[in-house]
């Protein structure tokens, strides 16, 4: 099972929970994050995985990476 780390306020554990499946059901099977800002708080700010797999190295909230869908309104 994949460590996820980071955090999420209440109102939206069904968006960690979905983040959860992803790797349970092999949607993601190294690493990712993701972040929920919402009327300028963060909400959401998750991480999992590995950074590195072939090293086991672990995604930490100081992973860096390409940044996709930055923004959705």
């Amino acid at each position: 099972m994949t460590n996820i780390s980071g955090y999420c306020d209440n109102k939206f554990s069904e968006v960690e929970e979905v983040f959860r499946r992803n790797f349970q059901d092999g949607w993601e099977y190294e690493g990712a994050a993701f972040s929920v800002y919402h009327k300028g708080k963060c909400v959401v700010d998750l991480h999992g995985g590995y950074a590195d797999f072939s090293s086991l190295a672990k995604w930490t909230e100081k992973t860096k990476t390409v940044v996709f869908s930055v923004t959705k309104v």
